[in-house]
C-alpha cells in the first residue's frame, strides 16, 4: 500500500476531526451566548414577592427595573398596603390572602387558634376570599405556614409551628380555593405526616393548585418527584434556594446543583421563580433577581428557562398581560 496515500487519508481524517471539534465548540459558545442574552431580558414572574411596608410606587419601580412583569403570590403583615399596590399595579400584582390573618392569630392565640373557624379574623378572611376570588381580584391563599419548625430566618423560633393540613381552617381554604379554582401557597417541610395530609387534601379538592414555598425545605428532589407524580396540580417555587439567602440547595454561584438539575428538566412545567425578600433581605431584591437570571435561568435550555421564568405561572394562574 502507498505510504503517501495513507498519510493523505490520515491527514484528511485529522482535519475533519479538528473541524468537528471547532464546530462543536463554536456551537457551544453560541448557545451559551444566546442563553446569557435571553436570561438577561426574559420577563419574570416572582411567585414569592412579599411586601415590606413601602409605598406602592416603590414596588412598581423595583419590578420595572428588574424585568419582573408580575409579582406577589404571598401575603404579608399588617404594615403592608396590599390595596394600594393592587390599585397601582393592577393585574401585575398577584394578590393573595390569609398570611396576615394566619400570623396574627398564631401570635395572639398560639397553634390552637389556627384551627378555630369561629375566630373573627378568619371569618372576615373567608368572606373577603369569596368576594375577591369571584371577581378575580385575588388569586389564592398564601403564604400559609403549616410546618416551618426547622426553616431558618430571623426570629423563627417564635414564628415556628407545625399544624395538621387537615385542620378546619386550612380545609376551609381548600374548599374555597377548589370552588373558584385558585391556589394555596403552603410553607411546609417534608415530614411524612405533613406530606400525607397534603396528598389527602389535593385528592379531595382536585381544582386547587398547590404551590410549595421554597420547593419544600428539608426534603429531597426524590421526594418532590414522588409528589409531582401523585399530584397533577402541585407546583413549587425556588425562592430562598440560592446564594443571597445563603441556602444554596437548588443553585449556587456555579449554576444549578446536580441534585436538582435533572428534576427541573424532567418536571419543568411544575416550577416557578421566587425571591422571598423577607427577614431583613428586602434591600437585596435586585441581587435576588440577578442571581436567578445568571445562576439559574442562564444554565437552562432557553425553552425551559422561558417556561419557568413566566410561562408556567402565566398559564396556571391565567395572568393577564
Amino acid at each position: 500500500m502507498d505510504p503517501f496515500r495513507n498519510y493523505k487519508i490520515m491527514s484528511l481524517i485529522i482535519n475533519l476531526l479538528v473541524g468537528l471539534i471547532l464546530l462543536t465548540n463554536h456551537a457551544e459558545v453560541y448557545a451559551n451566548s444566546t442563553n446569557q442574552e435571553f436570561a438577561k431580558s426574559v420577563p419574570i414572574v416572582d411567585m414569592h414577592m412579599h411586601l415590606f411596608g413601602k409605598r406602592p410606587i416603590f414596588y412598581k419601580e423595583l419590578m420595572d427595573r428588574n424585568g419582573v412583569k408580575w409579582g406577589g403570590g404571598v401575603g404579608g403583615s399588617i404594615f403592608d398596603d396590599q390595596e394600594g399596590v393592587s390599585a397601582l399595579l393592577g393585574s401585575r400584582y398577584i394578590k393573595t390572602l390569609g398570611q396576615k390573618e394566619f400570623s396574627k392569630v398564631f401570635f395572639q392565640q398560639g397553634v390552637e387558634g389556627l384551627s378555630n373557624l369561629d375566630n373573627a379574623d378568619f371569618k372576615e378572611l373567608f368572606k373577603q376570599a369569596e368576594e375577591e376570588f369571584k371577581t378575580g381580584k385575588a388569586y389564592g391563599f398564601g403564604e400559609i405556614h403549616g410546618n416551618n419548625r426547622r426553616t431558618p430566618g430571623g426570629g423563627n423560633q417564635k414564628f415556628a409551628r407545625k399544624i395538621s393540613l387537615l385542620s378546619p381552617v386550612i380545609t376551609k381554604m381548600f374548599v374555597i380555593a377548589n370552588q373558584y379554582e385558585k391556589f394555596i401557597q403552603l410553607h411546609i417541610e417534608g415530614d411524612e405526616d405533613t406530606l400525607s395530609e397534603l396528598t389527602t387534601q389535593m385528592a379531595q379538592f382536585p381544582n386547587v393548585k398547590v404551590i410549595l414555598s421554597h420547593c419544600l425545605p428539608y426534603s429531597s428532589p426524590e421526594t418532590l418527584r414522588t409528589l409531582f407524580d401523585k399530584n397533577k396540580n402541585l407546583y413549587c417555587e425556588i425562592s430562598a434556594g440560592g446564594p443571597v439567602h445563603k441556602i444554596m440547595r437548588i443553585f449556587n454561584t456555579s449554576g444549578i446543583t446536580p441534585r436538582y438539575e435533572q428534576l427541573i428538566l424532567n418536571y419543568s412545567e411544575r416550577f416557578f421563580l421566587g425571591t422571598d425578600p423577607c427577614c431583613g433581605l428586602d434591600n437585596l431584591y435586585d441581587e435576588m433577581i440577578q442571581e436567578l437570571r445568571v445562576n439559574f435561568l442562564e444554565k437552562l435550555p432557553t425553552n425551559v428557562a422561558e417556561r419557568i421564568a413566566y410561562k408556567n405561572a402565566q398559564k396556571v394562574l391565567q395572568l393577564k398581560e
